[in-house]
């Protein structure tokens, strides 16, 4: 049986999605959250370490307390920027059939795309797995730092609401399932040799993941806030 708040504190309750969950209180004028399911304002009260933060309405997650989210972030933002050169610009594989061999690299695959007429594809592929991805992890990167230093400037707003938006456009899983399959079908008409920008875009699809499931957009918001009132 779930409990209920009776005095307006969260209080635990079970859930199968972590180890205790904070039932979120009726909200506080100077301070509320909105649930993005139900849109009910909750207050913003403290979230202790370990606990997640749910709606009492409809139940659903509103926020979970990360464990160092500044410093992950910082760690797999940096990763990811220093992995993104080798992965795009270093050949993925080379392929050799009858003596005539073939390397392909990330930005060779773009450009013959656009030679071949095939623009919006070029487009597409540039996008989702060059840009998109860059921009996401120099903009964690960036929220990052900023938080570690407690110094904001006013365009960190517009950063933290495109944030999410450039990790929703970055599709590196989907290009990563595309090389393997063509490596496993292309493997029974010649020699495949795998280059290193391949284990470069692996580690740089964990980078970027690592770096949006570890990034804390609330805390960064109130961080933001506190500065602006100070200064």
């Amino acid at each position: 049986m779930k409990p209920e708040a009776g005095n307006g504190q969260p209080v635990p309750t079970d859930c199968p999605a972590a180890s205790s969950v904070v039932r979120a209180s009726p909200f506080a004028l100077d301070e509320c959250l909105a649930c993005q399911h139900c849109d009910a304002l909750l207050h913003r009260g403290e979230l202790p370490e370990g606990k997640v933060a749910v709606c009492p309405h409809c139940g659903s997650i509103i926020r979970r307390h990360k464990r160092k989210p500044v410093q992950r972030t910082l760690a797999f933002s940096l990763a990811g920027l220093l992995l993104y050169f080798p992965a795009n610009f270093l050949p993925i594989m080379s392929f050799e059939m009858l003596g005539n061999d073939a390397t392909n690299t990330m930005i060779k695959g773009v450009v013959q795309l656009w030679q071949q007429g095939y623009y919006w594809m070029a487009f597409l592929v540039c996008l989702c797995s060059m840009i998109m991805p860059l921009l996401a992890l120099s903009s964690h990167f960036v929220l990052s730092l900023a938080m570690s230093r407690n110094r904001f400037w006013h365009w960190h707003r517009h950063l933290l609401r495109l944030v999410h938006k450039f990790s929703e456009w970055g599709m590196l899983e989907v290009y990563l399932l595309g090389i393997l399959v063509a490596i496993i079908k292309m493997s029974a008409l010649g020699d495949i040799h795998v280059g290193t920008a391949l284990f470069c875009f692996v580690g740089l699809l964990v980078a970027q993941m690592g770096a949006a499931l570890s990034f804390d957009a609330h805390a960064c918001w109130q961080r933001f806030e506190f500065s602006r009132r100070q200064s």
